[in-house]
């Protein structure tokens, strides 16, 4: 519980006024959504874009808040609490920065055009089996959650804390270091991406290499980028990144490999081993015995965020997860779908409400066959991808909202499961579910 008078203490420079506070107030966590309910929660109005969380403050009292941070004032009833600040973003953004100084451990931060999650992921459960506590964080890269997350982690107590940094726009990550300082990171990789909000290439490797303003330590890097940020003039601009040669030998199924003139040999992963080398030298300037770190990056399941595909995949399973919404864009569905089927495992369908199939194989919903005619010529290429493709059926809630994972399981292995659509909105819960499923599965068999 986090007291009232100790987060104007945070905000004194910030606070105009307070309303019905008392000395003895509490409060149990921060949202800036008002149907999420939390009981004895803060409830923060932000302004975005697209709309103003001023204009739901009633709403969030309605779902049991009592406690508001607001730049507006709004008439409420008498039990609401309310402090008045400035601007709720840059409040948010001092409580983001009290939370990462106030936390114990360290920072670790990842960026790069791809293989961020997959890395955040591997790096973190490295970190867990050779006996660290860690949090790590995927899809929590935008701004509302990661600032929640720096708030929130004052009181953890973790060794460590993992964060993939994504941007889409130049300033962003530097804006991220503004509420924390990280201990060492790493940029997986470089290259052309997200070009409407960087301009050119030049502009995604500049947004990219501003983590090593807040950097403290090393920022490590694929030595094969240094020619493009020689040519680009970046070079000189922070003296802390450790150009990483990747060199190894590939036999049959095993890699060999030196980090720091330390021989490595490492059976075949289905992670990138160029990845796998830079957490190994990040490892490495850790004084981490990675001798003891191969037994985790051989056996731990993969983790692989393709767009709107997440990939798991250990031993004994591979599940394909895609999220696909009615906006989503048909020719990335095409690609998918490409993709999904050069893995040859079995499919199953989630029904949603945009993409139903009977047992026919026909599509039923209009909603979505219209989309698909009036936007993409490919349409039929779709239909016969979906007719070519044998679905088996479970409802969106009973995968995903099913508490009891050994049920769940029995579900899977009884009708061979191992490919399933869901809808795109539900990311963040499905990560973090699918992780508990492996868990089970690890820990069983």
């Amino acid at each position: 519980m986090y007291k009232v008078l100790d987060i104007i203490e945070i905000l004194k420079f910030q606070i105009k006024k307070t309303i019905n506070i008392k000395n003895n107030d509490r409060f149990k966590d921060i949202s800036w959504i008002s149907n999420k309910k939390i009981k004895k929660g803060l409830f923060i109005a932000l302004k975005g874009k697209n709309t103003d969380g001023h204009l739901f403050v009633e709403d969030a009292y309605k779902n049991g808040y009592r406690l508001f941070l607001l730049h507006k004032i709004i008439v409420l009833p008498k039990e609401a609490k309310i402090l008045l600040c400035e601007d709720t973003s840059i409040a948010f953004d001092l409580l983001a920065r009290w939370g990462s100084q106030k936390f114990k451990g360290k920072f670790i931060g990842i960026t790069g055009v791809a293989g961020k999650t997959s890395t955040t992921y591997l790096l973190a459960n490295i970190l867990q089996d050779y006996g660290y506590k860690v949090t790590y964080t995927f899809k929590y890269n935008t701004t509302h959650y990661l600032r929640h997350l720096l708030f929130s982690i004052a009181s953890s107590d973790s060794d460590y804390c993992i964060l993939e940094l994504s941007s889409d726009g130049l300033g962003h990550i530097k804006y991220l270091g503004t509420l924390v300082d990280l201990y060492m990171s790493i940029i997986v990789s470089l290259g052309k991406s997200h070009l409407d909000g960087m301009k050119n290439e030049k502009g995604v490797y500049k947004e990219k290499l501003s983590i090593g303003s807040f950097t403290k330590n090393y920022l490590f890097i694929n030595k094969k980028y240094e020619k493009n940020i020689n040519e680009y003039k970046l070079n000189n601009l922070y003296k802390n990144i450790k150009y990483i040669d990747i060199n190894y030998q590939k036999q049959k199924d095993k890699y060999i490999l030196y980090i720091s003139n330390e021989k490595i040999i490492i059976n075949k992963s289905n992670y990138n081993i160029e990845n796998i080398i830079l957490i190994l030298n990040l490892l490495k300037n850790m004084n981490i015995d990675i001798q003891k770190t191969l037994i985790t990056i051989e056996n731990i399941c993969v983790f692989i965020n393709r767009g709107n595909i997440i990939h798991y995949k250990n031993k004994n399973y591979d599940f394909i997860f895609h999220m696909y919404t009615h906006n989503a864009n048909p020719i990335s569905f095409i690609n998918n779908i490409k993709y999904m089927n050069t893995l040859n495992v079995k499919y199953l369908c989630i029904k949603t409400d945009l993409l139903e199939l009977n047992k026919d194989k026909k599509i039923e919903n209009q909603k979505l066959f219209k989309f698909l005619v009036e936007k993409n010529e490919n349409l039929l290429y779709i239909i016969q991808i979906l007719k070519d493709t044998s679905y088996k059926f479970i409802s969106t809630k009973k995968l995903i909202d099913h508490e009891n994972i050994p049920n769940l399981i029995n579900i899977l292995k009884e009708n061979n499961i191992q490919h399933i659509f869901v809808q795109g909105n539900r990311i963040i819960k499905l990560e973090r579910y699918v992780e508990k499923i492996f868990n089970y599965l690890d820990t069983t068999e």
